[in-house]
């Protein structure tokens, strides 16, 4: 990996069983100077996602799953990645941080973040045929 990021976020809408590919950078050159990644990352998703007065818990929440800028390189400690979404406890910004083999390997996988929004219904267990 050349770079700190690979200039691609997964999208998947629940409600619609949607999923696809934004470049953010082709929308704005600068953008990956302005949000660099992990949560400034996910701050800016939900800041432009989000509408006033949002239920924390409910469909029109936004979860992001995104990579620190320094994820996967080769160095120990920078195995870092955050999880980002509004906060049923505070109603603010909620994030939590860690450090482990996931933060990599989503940029191994090709995407800086995971941006999942909407509802999935009910649970549905797989059914033997």
């Amino acid at each position: 990996m050349s770079k700190s990021y690979t200039g691609r976020v997964l999208r998947v809408d629940l409600s619609s069983s949607r999923v696809w590919t934004e470049e953010p950078e082709k929308q704005d050159p600068h953008f990956y100077r302005r949000y660099w990644g992990g949560s400034c990352l996910g701050t800016y998703y939900l800041l432009r996602e989000l509408e006033p007065g949002v239920e924390p818990l409910g469909p029109d929440n936004v979860l992001v799953f995104a990579a620190s800028v320094v994820s996967g390189a080769k160095a120990p400690g920078l195995a870092r990645y955050a999880v980002v979404a509004k906060s049923p406890l505070t109603g603010g910004i909620g994030e939590a941080l860690a450090e482990g083999h996931w933060g990599p390997m989503l940029k191994r996988a090709g995407f800086d973040a995971i941006v999942v929004q909407g509802g999935g219904g009910e649970p549905r267990l797989p059914v033997d045929s």
